[in-house]
């Protein structure tokens, strides 16, 4: 079975999140991995042995809890009466190594995580968390934002196309994860309006005929920002999910994707999955 990692940190956000994982196991008949992590405030220096006992109590507590929400997956895979599995595990630590520790030993497929929390110490509190953990982890991220509500199965994927040459393996990628979901794969190039439109019509062009006869929908729009485009795209064609790629081929490019996915991460009104070049969908 495929591993969805879900962090949870307590918070209503991701309670949320956990609800949209559950349906989202169910529905790829995966199973789940509940994760929390927790600090304690212990002077420099000083013997952690000493501190054993209130470790191990945090941890019996926390795994407490996580073992109550994991009666909320009282969800049946679709097509059986067997019901979505989880298990839990429970880390001191900062948040961002116990996710990827657990996601490397569990082998997980996906990573899911709330837009940002309210929790003080273990939550999400930025968007740069975000891309602290896409870079740490060797599997995509899925964020889902705050309050959203899990309506069915995903029938309407958006992946943000930017005309690169070597985005090819990973619309394929994509267009697979959307025939095994039963969804449809619209591809969106949002042109910044200050580019010549006959230029990248013809880059677009090129584009579709590399991609040959898929079963993909291909939308060439223009806006000042490519983020207010996509935004407005999501809000004027119902969408259930939104595919970005995370490029840190150069120096420059990695600026310009890290600011786009750190502003898109926290304000996406859809989940958003967040992949690299190499990493498989999970799906």
């Amino acid at each position: 079975m495929k591993c969805l990692l879900v962090y949870i940190d307590f918070s209503e956000a991701s309670k949320t999140c956990l609800d949209y994982a559950i349906h989202l196991a169910a529905q790829t008949h995966s199973k789940l991995l509940l994760v929390s992590a927790f600090k304690l405030d212990i002077p420099a220096g000083t013997n952690l042995h000493s501190y054993h006992e209130e470790i191990r109590a945090e941890k019996i507590r926390l795994e407490n809890d996580l073992k109550k929400l994991a009666t909320q997956t009282s969800v049946s895979y679709h097509g059986t009466e067997k019901l979505v599995q989880a298990d839990i595990l429970v880390e001191k630590g900062d948040f961002a190594e116990v996710i990827k520790k657990a996601a490397t030993s569990c082998r997980t497929e996906l990573i899911v995580v709330t837009a940002k929390s309210k929790a003080p110490i273990s939550g999400i509190q930025t968007s740069s968390d975000h891309v602290q953990l896409l870079k740490q982890s060797a599997c995509p991220l899925l964020i889902v934002p705050n309050k959203f509500v899990y309506k069915a199965n995903a029938k309407e994927i958006v992946y943000a196309c930017g005309l690169s040459t070597d985005e090819y393996e990973t619309i394929e990628k994509v267009s697979n994860m959307c025939a095994h979901l039963s969804a449809h794969l619209h591809c969106v190039h949002i042109r910044v309006q200050d580019k010549s439109e006959t230029a990248v019509q013809q880059q677009v062009d090129t584009f579709k005929q590399r991609l040959g006869a898929r079963d993909i929908h291909f939308k060439h729009l223009s806006n000042a920002d490519i983020i207010t485009g996509l935004k407005d795209y999501i809000q004027q064609q119902p969408a259930d999910m939104l595919v970005m790629r995370f490029n840190e081929k150069s120096f420059f490019q990695k600026l310009f994707h890290v600011s786009k996915i750190k502003d898109m991460s926290t304000n996406s009104a859809i989940p958003l999955l967040l992949a690299k070049k190499n990493d498989p969908m999970p799906f």
